[in-house]
């Protein structure tokens, strides 16, 4: 894995074989979860500086949420357009580029982003009903608020890592979903 960090610059190895952080190493030393490094290049290279409080929301659901086997999801039917589907697909080429790195170094790399929560979190971002997201997300309410407390806990991590005006959308963002039954959900 270091190689893999030192090819991307968030690592550097001295003549003497010490590593030390670079200053892109230690925003992703804050970022905790499994694509920990695809939210750090995602941070690096600015692909989600455009979205709105709901879209950010909606995108980081994309890194946490991790369908079942026979899951087929929605595909694109809900996905909100626009500033979103731009940054889905910057994300998923950085994704593909990272997990290609990983590969070379003989990693095993990481699973692909997941779109099957992002149109349900849009729409609860923005304030739709508990009834009407689950109905889009065709899942139970647990579920829903089990994924929905894994998006708040990375937009934690991105509101206090991301430069401004990042880390302000990302904070009205885990505003945004962290209300009604997730929030009660949490008390």
């Amino acid at each position: 894995m270091v190689d893999v960090l030192t090819a991307l610059d968030y690592v550097r190895v001295a003549d003497d074989g010490t590593t030390a952080l670079t200053e892109a190493g230690a925003t992703m030393r804050r970022i905790y979860g499994e694509r920990d490094l695809l939210v750090a290049e995602s941070l690096r290279t600015g692909i989600w500086t455009e979205l709105d409080a709901a879209g950010l929301a909606a995108l980081v659901s994309c890194l946490v949420f991790e369908p079942r086997r026979d899951d087929a999801g929605p595909g694109e039917r809900g996905l909100p357009r626009g500033a979103f589907r731009t940054a889905l697909t910057e994300t998923e080429r950085l994704w593909a580029q990272l997990d290609d790195l990983e590969h070379d170094h003989e990693l095993p790399g990481s699973t692909e982003p997941a779109t099957g929560l992002a149109a349900a979190v849009h729409s609860w971002a923005r304030g739709r009903s508990l009834e009407v997201v689950l109905a889009e997300a065709d899942m139970a309410a647990g579920d829903f608020v089990r994924w929905a407390k894994q998006t708040i806990d990375l937009l934690d991590q991105l509101s206090l890592v991301a430069q401004p005006p990042l880390a302000s959308t990302a904070r009205a963002a885990l505003d945004a979903v962290r209300r009604g039954i997730v929030a009660y959900s949490s008390v």
